[in-house]
C-alpha cells in the first residue's frame, strides 16, 4: 500500500453555484398544456401567473409542441418585426435546455468523452426530461445521472453508470461539509495504553463507491491527457472525500475498506484491526501484521479521519 493510488479530483475552491430558471414553489404550478389558449388571453395576469406560466414553457422539453399558442404567447412576449411572439418564446425554451445540458456537461465530463458529444446529448435531453429541474439551484440537478444511464439505450450502460456515480462523487465532495484531517502529531499525544478503545470518526464528506468497472483509473487517464479506451468489467472501490481545498480519489485495497467501514461503524481501533487481521488469516502471520500496520498507516495519512476520541 502507498500513496500513489490516491489522486486529486478539483479545487472545492472553485465552488460555484448555478441558478436555475425554476423559481421556488410552495405550490403546484398551474398546468401550461397546448389548446388552452382562451384560459391564457384572458383575465387578469399577475407577475406571479406571468412567472410560473414562462416557467412552463421554457421547460417544456423541445421534442415537445410549445405548451401555448401564438395568441397566448403575445401576452408574455411581444412580436418583433421578423418572429412571433412564440418564436421569440422558442429561442428561451433552447436557451434553457441548453444551459441544462451545459450544467451536466460541466458535472460529467469524463462521461461526455466517454459516450461523445451527440450520444452525451441525447442522453442529457432524455435525463431532462425524466427529471426536470425542480429548484432555483442547479447544484445537485445532475444527481440521478446514474441511474438515467442505466435506463437508456447506451453502448455500455453499466459502465457509463459506474461512471457517473464516481463524478457525482466528486460533486457532492465539493458541496460537502468538511474538517481538518487528523494526523500521526495528532495520534503521537496518544498514551500506548488508550489505544485499544480509541474510536476514529471519518472525513464527514467520504463516501465510498463499489464499483463493478475501474472507472477511477478511466477517469485519472482522461485527466492526464489521455484517450483511455473502455475498460472491461473489474470490481474495484473508491473512496472519495475533500480536504481543505482538494477533493481525493482513493481506491481502498480490502484490508484498508475493511478497516474503514469498521471504524466509520463505530467500532473501537483494537476491533478494527482486529477485523481486519481475521480478513488476512491466509497470509503468514509476519506478513499479516505488516499489511495490518501499513493500512492503518495509509488509512492516517491520507486524510481518512477528522477526530479522535478516547
Amino acid at each position: 500500500m502507498t500513496e500513489s493510488n490516491r489522486q486529486p479530483t478539483a479545487d472545492a475552491a472553485g465552488l460555484h453555484e448555478r441558478a436555475s430558471a425554476t423559481p421556488a414553489r410552495s405550490e403546484a404550478p398551474r398546468p401550461a398544456l397546448q389548446g388552452q389558449a382562451p384560459s391564457w388571453a384572458e383575465g387578469k395576469l399577475g407577475l406571479r401567473a406571468q412567472q410560473e406560466w414562462f416557467a412552463a414553457i421554457v421547460s417544456t422539453p423541445e421534442s415537445e409542441a410549445p405548451p401555448v399558442d401564438e395568441r397566448s404567447a403575445a401576452r408574455l412576449v411581444t412580436p418583433s418585426k421578423t418572429l412571433g411572439s412564440l418564436e421569440r418564446l422558442e429561442i428561451y425554451r433552447r436557451g434553457y435546455h441548453a444551459r441544462l445540458i451545459e450544467c451536466l456537461a460541466d458535472d460529467y465530463p469524463v462521461l461526455l468523452h466517454a459516450l461523445g458529444e451527440a450520444a452525451f446529448e441525447t442522453l442529457c435531453r432524455a435525463y431532462i426530461a425524466r427529471f426536470p429541474s425542480t429548484a432555483p439551484s442547479l447544484n445537485y440537478f445532475g444527481r440521478h445521472m446514474a441511474d438515467c444511464c442505466r435506463s437508456e439505450p447506451l453502448e455500455n450502460p453499466e459502465f457509463a453508470a459506474d461512471l457517473a456515480r464516481l463524478e457525482w462523487a466528486v460533486v457532492l465532495g465539493i458541496h460537502a461539509p468538511t474538517a481538518p484531517a487528523l494526523g500521526f502529531e495528532d495520534l503521537s499525544q496518544v498514551p500506548a495504553e488508550r489505544w485499544p478503545s480509541a474510536r476514529f470518526t471519518v472525513n464527514p464528506s467520504l463516501s465510498i463507491l463499489r464499483l463493478g468497472y475501474p472507472v477511477n483509473g478511466y477517469l485519472q487517464s482522461f485527466r492526464n491527457g489521455e484517450s483511455p479506451a473502455l475498460p472491461g468489467p473489474s470490481p474495484s472501490t473508491v473512496a472519495v472525500y475533500r480536504t481543505g481545498r482538494s477533493i481525493w480519489r482513493l481506491e481502498l485495497e480490502p484490508a484498508m475498506l475493511t478497516l474503514v467501514e469498521a471504524l466509520a461503524a463505530g467500532e473501537t481501533l483494537q476491533a478494527s484491526l482486529e477485523r481486519v487481521q481475521a480478513s488476512l488469516a491466509e497470509r503468514p502471520e509476519a506478513e499479516a501484521a505488516a499489511l495490518v500496520s501499513t493500512c492503518f498507516r495509509h488509512t492516517v495519512s491520507s486524510g481518512l479521519f477528522s477526530a479522535l476520541a478516547l
